[in-house]
């Protein structure tokens, strides 16, 4: 009985993954700012995660090799999607510092404050320097060896691998050139505004762990049979997945709304030093 909830569990997790996986690969198309990229980003890191879960699952009860097959490719699509989004967003960070609308390491000399007095800085836009630095090594190893980092997802899924974003971080670093722990040459060893982003992703890494914990813990607590406490536990990893997925949305959401003020902000500042050129125009023509 045990291993047929199971299955039902797996089943329904594979089921709910083309929905996961299509969500991103659409927001990744129709992405036209850095939020919108963000949220993709997001997105394929929820369907990756699901389908990471899926197939430890398939593996430890021996599923068919046909089904753990089906839930890699599922896990190979999430994590391309993936890499992806950070390629563009390695791009659009680039273009936003060379436009001065994104401060530079050390704050930027010329950076365009849109707020008149807040910098902009890579935690504001929900990436560490750390993941700054690993998109753009996505980003070059395609320009250097295009469809380097989809061949070697490939080759792992066809030799009953898993794809994981290890593998890809390595295939990047290989066409690159780069070691896979060296650290990037515009971050100082000491720095300690990274060092305070790297602390709260570690922090967020370490509570999502715990929160696992006390979802196994709370599932062996209860008062039901070995059936029925899998079948929560299932249920509790796919309600976390669609809290996730939600939480990203929203965050993207707030990006953009934030965005859309900054632009509002400029735009009346615009309208207000039109406005005085043209009373003085006016007064001129008097």
């Amino acid at each position: 009985m045990s291993s047929v909830v199971e299955m039902e569990a797996t089943a329904n997790n594979m089921a709910s993954l083309p929905a996961l996986i299509d969500r991103a690969a659409s927001a990744l198309v129709s992405a036209r700012t850095s939020g919108e990229l963000l949220e993709a980003k997001a997105l394929a890191s929820v369907a990756y995660d699901v389908a990471k879960t899926t197939a430890r699952i398939a593996k430890a009860k021996q599923a068919h090799d046909d089904v753990i097959g089906a839930v890699y490719r599922a896990q190979a699509d999430a994590a391309l999607i993936e890499a992806r989004a950070k390629m563009r967003l390695a791009d659009e960070y680039d273009a936003a510092q060379e436009r001065g609308e994104v401060a530079g390491h050390g704050g930027g000399r010329n950076f365009k404050v849109p707020t008149g007095n807040v910098e902009t800085t890579t935690a504001d836009i929900g990436l560490s320097r750390k993941e700054i630095h690993e998109a753009r090594i996505l980003r070059d190893a395609e320009k250097a060896q295009p469809g380097a980092i989809e061949k070697a997802v490939e080759d792992r899924v066809r030799s009953g691998q898993e794809p994981t974003k290890a593998a890809i971080k390595k295939a990047a670093h290989k066409a690159t050139g780069r070691k896979v722990n060296e650290r990037p040459a515009d971050i100082p060893a000491h720095d300690h505004m990274d060092e305070l982003a790297e602390a709260r992703y570690t922090i967020n890494e370490i509570a999502q762990e715990n929160e696992e914990l006390r979802d196994r813990l709370a599932v062996e607590a209860m008062d039901a049979t070995d059936d029925e406490k899998l079948l929560a536990q299932t249920t509790i990893k796919e309600l976390r997945a669609q809290v996730k997925a939600l939480e990203a949305e929203l965050d993207a959401v707030k990006s953009m709304r934030d965005q859309y003020m900054t632009e509002n902000e400029q735009l009346k500042r615009q309208c207000v030093s039109q406005r005085r050129k043209l009373e003085k125009l006016m007064k001129a023509a008097a």
